[in-house]
């Protein structure tokens, strides 16, 4: 079994922990978080049964309610894989608590990162619980990145979400420096961007 066939199989072999999400082995993945790293990861996504074509994504993205989030690397400072892992457990522990259920994405905010997608959204109490209990600067909603104090940007008018689907697993989303991978129903691995207004800070939209 090659390096990539290893990943996979670490990554799909406990589908019923959580939709989409199995803990990661750190031995299995390279060290350092580059290109390779990044491929290995998109390529080994599994699909979100809820989502089942990019179609399900755009209408989700500009008329549903979701939240995006990460348990990795708190106050942004990295930390080591072993860590980052027993952060994601921890994360999700927190979440299935909590009744929800999350899907695995790709994300580069600063850096690349393992994060989770939960469709029909948290609520705003969560979502600031969250990022205080895991010291995360701020949480993705559908109406703007949510921080800790409970303000907010909001989305860009509009609301507006590029989508296009990632031929490669390293493409960067036609070179967008911040954007998101995730792997539909059908297979499809689509990278995405949804834009916030960071000239507004509001309070969080009860």
């Amino acid at each position: 079994m090659d390096h990539q066939q290893g990943f996979q199989a670490d990554l799909l072999q406990d589908g019923d922990f959580l939709q989409g999400w199995v803990p990661i082995a750190p031995e299995d993945l390279v060290v350092d978080r580059g290109e390779q790293w990044c491929a290995d990861v998109q390529e080994a996504l599994p699909a979100c049964g809820e989502l089942a074509d990019t179609a399900c994504l755009d209408h989700l993205l500009t008329k549903g309610k979701w939240t995006m989030l990460t348990a990795e690397n708190p106050s942004a400072a990295p930390v080591s894989e072993e860590e980052n892992e027993s952060l994601r457990e921890q994360g999700l522990g927190w979440l299935a608590e909590r009744g929800y259920t999350a899907y695995l994405v790709f994300g580069m905010y600063g850096g690349p990162e393992l994060s989770f997608l939960i469709i029909g959204g948290l609520s705003t109490a969560h979502a600031v619980e969250f990022a205080q209990t895991f010291d995360q600067e701020s949480v993705a909603t559908e109406q703007g990145l949510v921080f800790q104090n409970g303000a907010m940007h909001p989305r860009a008018d509009g609301g507006h979400v590029q989508i296009a689907p990632v031929a490669q697993a390293q493409a960067q989303a036609g070179g967008l420096e911040n954007y998101s991978c995730i792997r539909t129903a059908d297979g499809v691995l689509t990278s995405f961007c949804v834009e916030y207004d960071f000239t507004r800070l509001i309070p969080v939209q009860h």
